[in-house]
């Protein structure tokens, strides 16, 4: 394959395997990968939207017929719940921040500038009439690869059906309620840094997650070494994220505490930044903590659990939601499973 662009003019074996790894048949290629370059193309049939994948996944099309003439829409919906199946890292993406930046600046067509409205970033894929589990309003994870043992799932036409626990505080509104009255004024100081020090600090709450035994340490906000002094802004975040973690851990009024880089104390970091949604305050959300995503061949990747929206009769696909020193978050958190129908 040649490239020929505006900026590059090779063949592919002159790519890095890191950037293209789909040219590698030594790299690892799941359907994460795949479908993070797959997703932004477009194609003169809109068939070949899936056949151009049959040697990228030759398993996946043997279930699939090879023929211009059928249902398109059928056979697309075939094709990803046969990818799932087979590959759930389907299921790993994000939004489409680092998508959006790098094409602000491009003459491309599948980017509609609108920095109003998030969603009105689209992709080629998009204007398939595809379910959220697809990853259609997201952007694949392109370097970080992903695998999962979970199988407890099937499909019942285009809806996805898990069953597993998921973690959600059904007293959500009652806590952003609560929440609401914290203000700047509620953080406390950073404390003073020591002059040969170059740690910085952890600002955490205790809180006790659903069917958990015990509290856990959650870090709210870390100030790097020779931050003295938290601006406007940081207050902002620090309180924009307790209320996003209020909709699945309880939490009223937290009880701040800074902790040194140097600490003993065992601290977990709950990420949400990388959602296809803004969390809204009147809606329900579940941490899919029964599926957990660990990473292939890099052990420092962080565990990830998919996170879904309850959306009428079914629930939605949002992307994933990162949990640092999840080793032992979930290992003594009990809750009953129950099935998610995903659409």
């Amino acid at each position: 394959m040649l490239f020929v662009g505006s900026n590059v003019h090779c063949w592919w074996y002159r790519t890095p395997d890191i950037f293209c790894p789909i040219f590698y048949n030594n790299t690892y290629r799941d359907a994460a990968r795949i479908l993070h370059w797959a997703h932004t193309r477009t194609s003169t049939k809109e068939h070949d939207h899936v056949f151009a994948l049959a040697n990228a996944f030759p398993e996946v099309m043997k279930e699939i017929t090879i023929d211009y003439k059928q249902d398109f829409q059928k056979l697309i919906i075939q094709f990803y719940c046969a990818l799932a199946r087979h590959d759930l890292s389907i299921l790993c993406f994000k939004n489409h921040t680092q998508y959006r930046k790098l094409c602000k600046t491009s003459s491309s067509n599948s980017i509609k500038e609108d920095n109003a409205n998030e969603s009105s970033y689209e992709v080629p894929i998009q204007k398939f009439d595809l379910p959220s589990w697809t990853g259609v309003y997201g952007e694949h994870y392109e370097h970080n690869g992903y695998n999962t043992t979970f199988k407890n799932f099937t499909f019942n036409g285009r809806v996805m059906q898990v069953t597993c626990s998921g973690m959600t505080n059904n007293q959500h509104h009652a806590e952003v309620s609560a929440l609401a009255s914290i203000g700047a004024k509620d953080i406390p100081p950073i404390p003073q840094q020591k002059t040969n020090g170059r740690s910085g600090w952890s600002l955490i709450t205790r809180v006790r997650p659903p069917g958990s035994r015990s509290d856990k340490c959650i870090e709210i906000y870390n100030a790097r070494w020779g931050v003295t002094e938290l601006n406007f802004q940081a207050k902002e975040e620090i309180i924009e994220h307790l209320r996003n973690l209020s909709h699945f851990i309880p939490i009223q009024k937290p009880n701040f505490e800074w902790i040194h880089e140097s600490s003993p104390l065992l601290i977990k970091s709950i990420y949400l930044h990388e959602l296809t949604e803004t969390l809204e305050e009147s809606a329900s959300y579940v941490l899919l903590n029964g599926i957990q995503f660990t990473g292939f061949n890099f052990k420092y990747l962080h565990p990830r659990y998919p996170v879904v929206k309850k959306d009428g009769d079914y629930y939605k696909l949002i992307g994933m939601c990162m949990i640092k020193g999840a080793d032992d978050f979930m290992d003594d958190i009990t809750l009953e499973e129950q099935m998610f129908e995903i659409h």
